[in-house]
């Protein structure tokens, strides 16, 4: 019972209001305090422990849907992260089913956010579990591109509907590295061309919004609109009127 979610606001640029959430995994001890996520999640992965607290955290996501529904709320989506592990697990599309039955949750209402290392481990398989996740309903999000050894190849090997993009590139943009900018226009393009929804990650300042809605980034995240908070706070900032 020391385990709360945290949900970070996510801005539509085009809208000009906050249409999705990224619910977040938080630990307050009563006895040393709060624990950073950087050092109990890969602790979770290892032990395998990301299984069981992976299917607390829909829950509870799923939960939070229903309460904000009941309270009016509308067209807005969460985003859930996805470890490998979890994703791979042979019970995972059943507890996933399970939940969205138990709580009457609408899928529309869930994204899946995975890492390009899904891809990696096993290809196929990846790609028939979130081929199943969209049939039904959840979409599924490519979190972190452009870390590691991101390929454009993936972006077409994958069923995904939004691609979300490192903050790397906003902090590479502040330093004014002209080749970070042609590619992370280049990339911004090829998501569009490909349907696929783009969330710029990291964003802290004006000014960075102004870039890239110039560049034609389409949703934006960061402590420009909200650091991650509780429930109460994060629905509220939805009632704000959003000028950027």
């Amino acid at each position: 019972h020391e385990y709360f979610m945290v949900y970070q606001p996510v801005y539509e640029v085009a809208k000009m209001e906050i249409t999705s959430y990224e619910a977040l995994i938080r630990w307050e001890s009563p006895v040393i305090g709060a624990i950073s996520p950087a050092e109990f999640i890969p602790l979770l992965e290892e032990n395998d422990l990301i299984i069981p607290v992976g299917r607390w955290i829909l829950r509870q996501v799923a939960t939070q849907i229903k309460e904000w529904e009941k309270e009016g709320q509308t067209d807005f989506r969460i985003a859930t992260n996805i470890s490998v592990k979890q994703m791979m697990h042979p019970d995972f599309l059943n507890n996933v089913k399970s939940i969205i039955e138990e709580t009457n949750v609408s899928p529309k209402r869930l994204i899946f956010e995975i890492t390009e290392s899904v891809a990696v481990q096993n290809s196929g398989l990846a790609t028939a579990i979130l081929a199943e996740l969209n049939e039904l309903g959840v979409q599924t999000s490519l979190d972190d591109f452009g870390t590691g050894y991101s390929s454009l190849s993936i972006l077409k090997l994958l069923p995904i509907q939004q691609l979300k993009v490192d903050r790397s590139f906003i902090i590479e943009m502040e330093q004014n590295e002209e080749k970070s900018l042609v590619i992370l226009q280049g990339i911004l393009d090829i998501a569009k061309n490909l349907g696929l929804v783009t969330v710029m990650e990291g964003v802290e300042t004006p000014e960075q919004l102004e870039l890239l809605k110039s560049m034609g980034a389409q949703k934006v995240q960061g402590y420009l609109i909200s650091r991650p908070v509780v429930a109460e706070l994060a629905i509220e900032l939805r009632n704000q009127d959003w000028k950027y």
